[in-house]
C-alpha cells in the first residue's frame, strides 16, 4: 500500500502515529519527507498559464469547437 499525507509540522502528534500503526499493523514502513509545494505558488511561477488565463479574462486568442465534433 502506498499513501501520501500531506500536513503541517504542527500537525505531527502522538495521535498522527499512532493513527500510522493501526493503519499499518505490524508492518514495516518508509518515510519520507519533504517540503510540499503551495500549488498556487507554482501555478502563479508558470508564465505561459498566465497569459493564458489573461486572454481568456481579455477574451483574446479564444479557440471554437463545435459540439458535434466531441
Amino acid at each position: 500500500m502506498y499513501t501520501t499525507y500531506t500536513l503541517n509540522t504542527d500537525e505531527l502528534t502522538s495521535q498522527f502515529i499512532s493513527a500510522l500503526q493501526q493503519i499499518f499493523p505490524g508492518k514495516k514502513v518508509e518515510i519520507t519527507v519533504q517540503e510540499a509545494q503551495d500549488e498556487t505558488e507554482y501555478l502563479l511561477k508558470d508564465s505561459q498559464l498566465l497569459a493564458a488565463v489573461e486572454d481568456i479574462n481579455n477574451r483574446r486568442n479564444l479557440v471554437s469547437v463545435p459540439l458535434e465534433s466531441l
